[in-house]
């Protein structure tokens, strides 16, 4: 790539030191020369950057695209862009004593905040720069590019170019949510991917990046929903679902009690919550339903466990169930060892198919998934693998909810056998 020697005024907020500079459209068009975010590798797996990339409205870029084009008027706010790799070069322009404006002779003291201040920042074609803020408007002006080189070719835009080391990947993800955070706001799912802060989001992507499933193309739902989306047969489970998950697990209220105090835990406490607390219940739970990982293969074939509109499939593909499988991890962990153990023996004997009797109505309506009765789901488990729960008053709510499908409850209840 070409050199670039831009003029740039050179600043520092907080720890950040930053360059505001002026670039052509033809430049910043360049996919060779600024990239998104999912167009990089650095950053993150190919998982994360497919959920980031289905944020990217194609109706928005059109239209950015066609303003460029038919707007005489044009004009575009600034894009923030870290630059990381490469070796950039900032070169002062120093300011006299006798330096003038206007004709008229300024004092030295009236200068000192202009000095250092004004330069030129040299790109030598070797920087890897992605857009932390703008990526519509890169798309558009790229798309606008492509349709009339010509029609751009003499526009400018302001960049505030923020230096990134690559070995500090987190202060970039988050300076991303910080910049998102108070412009329009990100969805929940793109704050999981790039929070530095929050335990739960730093652990959550940390399965998503190392995990041997997790990292898997069909392990985690390409939308930002809480659910999967109907219309998807192939992904496990979603961002959001998984988050919810390390909450529950690392028992996020106990390490942040108010919202206020979220902040980043040192490594160690992180290394210790990912070993003690996350990656035992995943062992746990791919090791007792080995069908899940042969699914994520896409191995299975099987109607009856596969996400379908006839009878439901397998509760162990539904978010809900994969939460609700957590929420009873923990609290027969809470138990101590022995109920515990009984759990871990019990729980791969359960019968999650949903239209079998003790979900069909409570998880399965016979078209969709029934988001109500939270109490009796979590009740009826907790009975199946061995809590102290009242049989008698439990078939009473199980009868009372198959009489509101005109349907009547048959099922003798027990435990399930270790």
């Amino acid at each position: 790539m070409n050199q670039l020697i831009l003029p740039s005024l050179k600043g520092k907020f907080g720890s950040w030191v930053y360059f505001i500079v002026t670039m052509k459209l033809s430049d910043v068009a360049n996919k060779s020369r600024i990239s998104t975010v999912t167009e990089i590798e650095e950053l993150y797996s190919k998982n994360i950057n497919d959920v980031l990339q289905r944020d990217l409205d194609s109706k928005r870029i059109n239209k950015i695209a066609e303003y460029l084009q038919n707007q005489n008027e044009r004009f575009l706010s600034s894009l923030i862009v870290a630059i990381f790799k490469g070796s950039p070069i900032w070169s002062e322009i120093r300011i006299e004593d006798n330096f003038e404006i206007e004709k008229k002779k300024i004092e030295s003291e009236k200068l000192q905040y202009a000095r250092g201040r004004l330069g030129f920042l040299t790109l030598n074609g070797d920087e890897s720069m992605f857009v932390l803020d703008g990526q519509h408007r890169l798309k558009g002006i790229r798309e606008a590019y492509k349709r009339n080189s010509e029609l751009v070719e003499g526009d400018d835009i302001i960049l505030t170019l923020v230096v990134h080391e690559s070995k500090f990947k987190e202060r970039t993800r988050r300076l991303f949510t910080v910049l998102n955070r108070y412009a329009e706001k990100p969805k929940k799912a793109e704050l999981i991917i790039m929070e530095e802060d929050d335990a739960a989001a730093i652990l959550t992507r940390r399965l998503l990046l190392t995990h041997p499933i997790f990292k898997k193309e069909n392990s985690i739902a390409k939308g930002k929903g809480a659910a999967i989306a109907a219309s998807d047969h192939r992904s496990f489970t979603t961002i959001l679902c998984l988050y919810d998950i390390v909450k529950e697990l690392i028992e996020f209220k106990s390490i942040y009690p108010k919202s206020s105090m979220i902040k980043r835990l040192d490594d160690k406490k992180l290394d210790e919550l990912y070993d003690n607390k996350i990656l035992p219940f995943w062992d746990y739970f791919f090791d007792s339903f080995p069908t899940v990982e042969k699914y994520i293969d896409g191995k299975i074939l099987d109607s009856k466990f596969l996400r379908n509109k006839e009878n439901g499939g397998s509760l162990l593909l539904r978010p809900e169930g994969q939460l609700l499988i957590a929420s009873l991890y923990k609290h027969f962990e809470s138990l101590g060892s022995k109920q515990f153990l009984a759990f871990k023996k019990r729980l791969p004997k359960t019968n999650f198919q949903l239209s079998s009797p003790l979900l069909k109505y409570l998880f399965w309506t016979g078209e969709k998934m029934n988001t109500k009765n939270k109490a009796l789901k979590r009740k009826s488990f907790l009975f199946q693998l061995g809590a102290n729960i009242d049989a008698t008053i439990l078939k009473k709510e199980f009868t009372a909810l198959y009489n509101e499908y005109n349907d009547e409850f048959k099922t003798t209840l027990k435990v399930i056998s270790e």
